[in-house]
């Protein structure tokens, strides 16, 4: 016999006979995994970023929500050099890992998973297809400082060089001046 305990617990009852006759009555109880965390922890950076990196090169990023019930962004990157990438970027609940793809002209690309994810920090790693043709894996940490800044450090994994991040949300002159202000 079984029973729906509550929406996370089932039970079964089993009798059962061994070769001497002797019965006995096993119970096995299903639980349901309630550890997957659903809802993206970190918090989206959403709207206008500015991008400086210590190797000299520098992006803007802009990330939008396609619709408020979504766990997924979509950004557009404009990085110095002039190339363009769109950039889909996912929580996958069942693997509690956050996955960003961007693709450009050319085959340019650039792959990050994050399999440690928190509100305020990610690590994992990243592959970059740059438009010359070489490909780069770096170990990669993000950090929120705060809601206007994160920093980022990318460790090489072929020669162990560092580039650092930064991350500057950029405030529309609207937005500074705060609700019902004027210039």
């Amino acid at each position: 016999t079984g029973k729906l305990v509550n929406k996370n617990r089932y039970e079964v009852s089993i009798n059962e006979t061994d070769k001497d006759g002797k019965t006995s009555q096993v119970k096995i109880t299903f639980k349901r995994d309630t550890s997957a965390q659903v809802k993206c922890p970190w918090e989206w950076m959403l709207g206008q970023w500015k991008v400086t990196r210590s190797d000299g090169t520098s992006a803007d990023v802009h990330w939008s929500k396609p619709r408020a019930d979504a766990d997924y962004l979509i950004g557009k990157w404009d990085e110095s050099d002039g190339t363009k990438l769109t950039e889909l970027v996912g929580w996958r609940p069942d693997q509690k890992v956050l996955v960003a793809n961007a693709h450009g002209a050319n085959g340019q690309y650039f792959g990050v998973w994050f399999n440690r994810v928190s509100a305020k920090k990610m690590s994992g790693w990243i592959r970059i297809l740059s438009p010359d043709g070489k490909v780069k894996r770096s170990r990669v940490v993000l950090e929120r400082v705060n809601e206007n800044l994160v920093k980022a450090k990318n460790v090489d994994e072929t020669d162990g060089s560092v580039v650092t991040s930064t991350f500057t949300r950029v405030v529309a002159a609207a937005e500074e001046r705060g609700p019902g202000r004027r210039l």
